[in-house]
């Protein structure tokens, strides 16, 4: 047996929910409070990072997390491998980023490995 609970964000101070059991990643998906997720048009798909079920949309640019499961490992849905940014260079250059070249978002600025600061164009 699995289980499932809600993320609640820690700003957030309402009563956390208690684990709901399940045995497939089709119950999973079933939950009423996973249902919620996944309505906007630009959904694309659900997916795991870590023990954290991730609801992902427009090709990869939005993301929540929406969960932690017990045992991740027993949950048949692709590993997130991070977030992509569309992003504009200091030269005015328009370009996609992978997860793996931004260390750091802080409103409409990215932090680049590199030191350089970009855009991000939500």
């Amino acid at each position: 047996m699995n289980s499932f609970k809600q993320h609640i964000p820690s700003f957030c101070d309402v009563d956390h929910p208690t684990a709901v059991p399940f045995e497939t990643t089709e119950e999973l998906l079933a939950l009423e409070i996973v249902q919620r997720y996944g309505k906007q048009p630009d959904f694309s798909h659900f997916a795991i990072s870590d023990n954290v079920l991730m609801e992902i949309s427009d090709g990869g640019h939005h993301w929540w997390a929406v969960g932690y499961i017990e045992h991740p490992e027993q949950v048949n849905l692709p590993k997130w491998n991070g977030g992509k940014y569309r992003a504009e260079l200091p030269n005015g250059e328009r370009v996609e980023l992978e997860s793996g070249e931004v260390v750091m978002s802080c409103g409409d600025t990215l932090t680049l490995r590199d030191g350089t600061t970009a855009r991000w164009l939500r």
